[in-house]
């Protein structure tokens, strides 16, 4: 776990707080602009998050860094014929129904195939999409109203591409469009948390003239060799004295590429359009900043980790803050820093492992809305009467009781957006994981619960051999490897050990006899003796916190139960579930977590909120992990004191965590 501190000097400016704006999310690490980057960006902490946007064929925004679909998905194969006489395939020639059934991926050239960016997410893994501005919008607002309690309000920074080509398509009030959406997002004002950005001066200036736009301006600024075939700005009057003079009466700041900040050659000083900028008080938000990428002369980002024991923190189905379970969730879970990230498999009526907590679909989804008639006689939507590509046609919500429509936990992410998330399959997940920790350096790790073998049995499927395949698939097979399995069915685990001969890791799940999760006996097996048979099986026994502790009829603690003495005299950890801050209010999360940390001395803790418990171990423990850029000059000190970063996310932490 890696707390990152940028620190600067910034008395050459006037504000005092350093703003991290997440490039396209955090496209350093994720595709670009989809909602799995964007979580990991929120997760990371930045700011605000960038949105690219470009309008589609029926006039809706699409984020989208350029007007052309086949540098960032598989655009040209889905559809071969839609290209223009250049080759391209456009946006504005494609409705948004159409771009929904695109595949979006890394960046890749649309000539040779090949990424840009080698050593980051790879290319046609996993399954990503791109969204609309609303989506994304709904999305921030959402993420923001879910993590309240932590003050945490991350903004938004819209870029309006290319006006001039969206005018050339007759398509000249693509601002006014934007603008009417930001509008009905209570977008309106400076004070508002919100950037509008544009390459294109003279629509700057309309939006604040013409438009009576109060919003936050800024205007960036390439240089010559990197201006938009499309454009009609002359960046030499508006870099000149004259012209940042001029422009200082429509916009707020300046985006340059940081290269124009100093003079060019072997010193860093000041450039004349720095001096010209602050004379006119414009603040500078100089782009892109990429860990992956030369910044010399003037900076280098030193990553300095000091690994501290602590207990693991495993996302419990992701976090408590997206719907749970989609890719995104697990995403923010990833970036929040969770040691383990949590799922659940179950089969498809194709045999295809369907990451999902319920043996049905209705807790989570429109599947009553989609297939009204495919439920069984108690009503229930179940996973395994359906084929993939049928699942792939529901939308997934933040949890809610079935047939009820009340959202379980009313202070979460909206069940009532507008927004699509979707259900994922195990190989999704893997290739998510395993492109994360490629792309992070990093070595997170998968737990995956496999759901009610014995349910499966009764329809023929042995869940466990199809999730060992699938597993073998990508060489995870090995106890080293990333990946853990679990299961409430103790003899399952047993099973899958002896019979099926894998060596990976095993959690042994428990609950109480009564909830009728399996046939297993959980009495015994939380006893000295059936933890000791237990311990030639598993490596940790997951057991439902009020296992571990005893408590009264008003839930106060009384007391330690002897099962983690027990697990550790026979070598097993103890990792109990599951931790909601939505269910202990103020500081009683806390205590609730140093006691279990303290007085019980558990391994680790199956949590919907892995940042909460993050912060507070770190706090408790004065981790003094952190990052810190480390001039080599006066004038690379002036540079870093404007540098409010616009980055591609460029935390990294270089401890690996695991028993293993």
């Amino acid at each position: 776990f890696l707390i990152l501190i940028f620190i600067t000097n910034v008395k050459s400016i006037k504000s005092s707080s350093v703003v991290v704006i997440g490039h396209r999310g955090a496209s350093g690490y994720l595709p670009e602009h989809t909602l799995s980057a964007k979580a990991l960006a929120y997760g990371q902490g930045v700011d605000y998050i960038e949105q690219d946007v470009v309008l589609s064929k029926d006039n809706v925004p699409i984020v989208i860094h350029d007007i052309y679909l086949d540098e960032i998905s598989n655009v040209a194969s889905q559809y071969p014929t839609r290209n223009r006489s250049d080759g391209r395939f456009y946006a504005i020639d494609f409705t948004v129904a159409e771009i929904k059934t695109l595949r979006a991926s890394e960046r890749f050239s649309h000539q040779t195939g090949k990424p840009i960016y080698p050593k980051r997410f790879p290319l046609n893994q996993s399954i990503f999409h791109l969204v609309t501005l609303v989506e994304e919008l709904e999305f921030i607002t959402g993420l923001n109203k879910a993590n309240i309690d932590n003050n945490k309000q991350v903004g938004v920074y819209v870029e309006i591409k290319e006006p001039s080509y969206h005018r050339n398509e007759n398509r000249s009030n693509f601002s006014e469009i934007v603008l009417d959406i930001l509008r009905k997002y209570n977008y309106t004002k400076r004070t508002d948390k919100i950037f509008l950005q544009c390459f294109d001066l003279e629509e700057l200036q309309r939006i604040r003239l013409q438009l009576q736009s109060d919003l936050k301006l800024v205007g960036l600024l390439p240089d010559n060799k990197h201006r938009s075939i499309y454009s009609k700005t002359d960046y030499t009057y508006w870099r000149s004295d004259v012209g940042i003079e001029d422009m200082s009466t429509f916009v707020d700041g300046i985006g340059p590429h940081y290269s124009l900040l100093y003079e060019q050659g072997n010193t860093l000083e000041p450039s004349k359009l720095y001096n010209d900028v602050r004379k006119n008080n414009l603040f500078i938000h100089p782009y892109t900043f990429r860990n992956d990428a030369d910044l010399k002369p003037f900076a280098t980002f030193d990553v300095i980790v000091q690994g501290v024991a602590r207990p693991l923190v495993i996302g419990h189905r992701g976090t408590a803050y997206l719907p749970e379970l989609t890719l995104a969730s697990q995403s923010m879970a990833y970036a929040y820093g969770a040691d383990i990230i949590e799922i659940d498999v179950c089969l498809s009526r194709d045999n295809q492992l369907i990451v999902i907590h319920d043996i049905y679909l209705d807790g989570v989804s429109n599947v009553a809305e989609i297939f009204p008639n495919r439920n069984h006689s108690n009503g229930f939507h179940y996973v395994i009467d359906f084929d993939l590509a049928e699942l792939r046609r529901l939308s997934i919500r933040e949890r809610f009781i079935p047939f009820n429509g009340t959202q379980v936990f009313p202070l979460r992410f909206p069940s009532n957006t507008n927004i699509s998330f979707h259900l994922s399959t195990l190989n999704e997940t893997i290739e998510l994981l395993l492109g994360l920790n490629r792309a992070t350096r990093q070595r997170r790790q998968l737990l995956i619960e496999i759901k009610k073998p014995e349910y499966h049995f009764k329809y023929n499927k042995s869940i466990s051999s199809i999730v060992l395949a699938t597993l073998n698939a990508y060489n995870l097979i090995q106890p080293t490897d990333p990946v853990i399995l679990q299961t409430f069915h103790i003899e399952e685990l047993m099973h899958i050990r002896r019979n099926l001969g894998s060596k990976l890791r095993l959690f042994a799940l428990m609950t109480w006899n009564r909830i009728n999760e399996s046939s297993s006996d959980y009495d015994f097996y939380r006893s000295e003796e059936g933890i000791r048979n237990l311990s030639n099986i598993v490596q940790a026994l997951a057991p439902n916190h009020e296992f571990v502790v005893n408590y009264d009829s008003n839930g106060t603690i009384l007391g330690v139960t002897n099962l983690t003495k027990w697990a550790h005299q026979y070598g097993l950890a103890v990792y109990p579930y599951t931790f909601r801050q939505d269910l202990f209010p103020g500081k009683s999360f806390e205590q609730l977590i140093a006691y279990f940390w303290d007085t019980v001395k558990v391994d680790g803790f199956i949590t919907d909120h892995p940042n909460v418990i993050l912060e507070y171990l770190q706090r408790e423990m004065t981790l003094t992990n952190f990052t810190t850029i480390n001039p080599n000059s006066s004038s690379s000190r002036f540079v870093l004191s404007i540098m409010i970063l616009i980055f591609n996310i460029i935390v990294m932490s270089k401890k690996f965590i695991g028993p293993y």
